[in-house]
């Protein structure tokens, strides 16, 4: 599953990410770090739910009619994140939508770019 590998590179690269997220919006490193960890567990969770969207078929009752959801992608969603938590709210609005089966449009924040630029 990319979410997976996306959480996989993010934690192999960590040092990296949390440097470039502090440098962007000056938080300390233990802030940034807490917020790539939340990013990745983030990350891991959605990628667990992308099997599991799917439709339902029940019966009213009468035995004449049933009904059915169907869970479809929506297509393309577009994005697009603040410059305070840069990363950690684009990966709250991407993870879902990719475990969905969209594709995603992301415009990054003018004033914080730097994490979701090494990401991409």
């Amino acid at each position: 599953m990319c979410i997976y590998r996306l959480a996989q590179l993010i934690e192999d690269n960590i040092d990296e990410v949390i440097a470039l997220e502090s440098l962007d919006n000056g938080k300390p490193i233990s802030m940034a770090t807490a917020d790539i960890t939340e990013v990745v567990n983030n990350l891991r969770y959605y990628a667990g739910w992308a099997d599991k969207v799917s439709g339902k078929t029940f019966n009213d009752g009468s035995h004449d009619n049933f009904f059915y959801t169907r869970r479809e992608p929506f297509g393309v969603v577009g994005l697009i994140s603040p410059w305070n938590f840069p990363l950690l709210m684009c990966e709250w609005k991407f993870a879902p939508a990719i475990a969905a089966g969209n594709c995603i449009v992301h415009k990054p924040s003018e004033v914080t770019p730097l994490s979701m630029i090494r990401i991409c």
